[in-house]
């Protein structure tokens, strides 16, 4: 793993990283290895911070069969458990509600 970090920050995809680092903490999970796991949730933690990419934080911890860690409000809005705010926008039509069941757009 250290040399996939390595190479994505050689290479500049550093915005990659969380992404291995989800893969990381699925296979430790796999393994049941609680350090190794504890460790890839503080990296993925540590890269989250500004926001971006928080949900693998909610995603890691439901493969680890772990409970949901605590919401934590970041700079844009979102938190772990939350998406950021679209500032207002919406992609559903005027006056569409979601079911509570599939999220699916019904008409009011």
């Amino acid at each position: 793993m250290h040399a996939l970090r390595t190479e994505l920050d050689v290479a500049g995809l550093t915005a990659m990283t969380p992404a291995l680092e989800l893969a990381a903490a699925f296979h430790q999970a796999v393994l049941e290895d609680h350090d190794g796991l504890s460790a890839a949730l503080s990296r993925l933690r540590e890269l989250t911070q500004n926001g971006d990419h928080a949900f693998y934080i909610d995603i890691a911890h439901f493969m680890a069969d772990l409970p949901p860690p605590p919401s934590t409000p970041h700079p844009n809005g979102s938190t772990a458990n939350t998406p950021p705010s679209s500032g207002g926008t919406s992609s559903s039509p005027p006056g569409a509600t979601f079911c509570a069941t599939g999220g699916r757009p019904q008409s009011v």
